[in-house]
């Protein structure tokens, strides 16, 4: 995240402690330092702070000030200020606190999604920033467990950030990234506005996943490796004779079965007592393939969420672009910039970090 500190912070002596803290987390380049403004560089530059500095520290201010004249401009930033007229500014120790928290990846399952998202980080992430911010736990994953991700951040919002220096809206202090499955059945479904109604309320940033759920982002080649597996053959034979959006949108663990509680065992709904637009997806494939991906994979994939999420380490970057290409690309509402959804993500988190 970027910093901006306006001069009045440079000309109080009482503010020393907390802007050696501040300037702790720029020399791990945890956050960056801008000060591109002559006001700002003149205040700081003849304050008793930098002046009391050892020549390592004062290379690091000089070093931001260098850099600020090429600062990232997609990247998130505060302003840190005493000036009580803007309640949007921080406080030294107040920003200190806000952003020495790590940023979370709030997921619907921190142990089956992480590999996912790991793999969008391996295969999307050139720079390696987020690798490292992973590294230095500056990065983490936490669980949302689906529906009660509102629950999580809601407990957050009510029993955190009790410090008395802490006066803006509890939401104000949230880092966290929030990735949900759609749970589209179909490309042209509406999402419902509880998806995503109490993040947009409550300004947290989040993505919504194009596809049904991670699992259709498993790539072609992964289910070639099936073929020669007698148990899971005949669902990734029929599985590959999809087209992209059938593969996109099926339920790759339960696909159209349904437990009859009479005979005790899993069938899959007859074709015709499909939802319409479900049925106009996939009411083209043959019956013996409707059978096979209809009673879901699950059935002969022992441990589906957990071993079938572990698929994604063998997955290159030319496999999950193959599984996206086809997809509309997605506009960043901060740069303008189109991206495909891994790039996007990429983006959003390295601008929220």
């Amino acid at each position: 995240m970027q910093v901006e500190i306006f001069e009045d912070i440079f000309n109080d002596n009482r503010e020393h402690f907390h802007l050696d803290n501040l300037l702790s987390l720029f020399k791990e380049d945890r956050h960056f330092f801008v000060i591109d403004d002559c006001g700002q560089i003149d205040a700081c530059i003849s304050s008793t702070w930098f002046n009391g500095l050892n020549n390592r520290d004062i290379k690091i201010v000089k070093e931001s000030i260098v850099r600020s004249s090429r600062k990232v401009k997609n990247k998130l930033k505060i302003i840190v200020s005493n000036d009580e007229s803007n309640s949007d500014y921080f406080g030294t120790k107040e920003a200190y606190l806000y952003l020495n928290q790590p940023l979370h990846i709030l997921v619907e399952n921190s142990e089956y999604e992480p590999p996912f998202i790991n793999a969008i980080i391996r295969n999307f992430d050139y720079s390696g920033e987020l690798k490292y911010a992973k590294d230095e736990l500056w990065l983490k994953f936490s669980n949302g467990g689906g529906s009660s991700i509102e629950s999580v951040l809601r407990g957050e919002m009510q029993n955190s950030f009790n410090n008395t220096v802490l006066t803006k809206s509890k939401e104000k202090y949230l880092r966290y990234f929030v990735i949900k499955d759609s749970d589209k059945k179909y490309s042209e479904e509406v999402l419902p506005i509880s998806k995503t109604k109490f993040l947009d309320y409550h300004g947290i940033c989040n993505h919504i996943l194009y596809k049904r759920e991670k699992e259709n982002y498993i790539s072609s080649n992964i289910y070639e490796s099936f073929i020669y597996d007698k148990i899971k053959k005949n669902y990734a034979i029929s599985f590959l004779r999809l087209n992209n959006y059938q593969k996109d949108f099926l339920d790759i663990e339960k696909g159209f079965s349904y437990f009859d509680n009479v005979e005790m065992v899993r069938k899959v709904k007859e074709k015709e007592s499909l939802e319409k637009e479900v049925l106009n997806l996939f009411g083209n494939i043959s019956n013996s393939d409707y059978l096979n991906i209809g009673i879901g994979f699950a059935i002969s994939y022992p441990g589906f969420k957990s071993n079938f999420s572990k698929k994604f380490d063998e997955m290159s970057k030319d496999d999950m672009y193959q599984r996206i290409k086809h997809q509309p690309k997605i506009r960043s509402q901060i740069d303008g910039i189109e991206r495909n959804e891994f790039d996007h993500i990429v983006n959003e988190i390295k601008r929220l970090l």
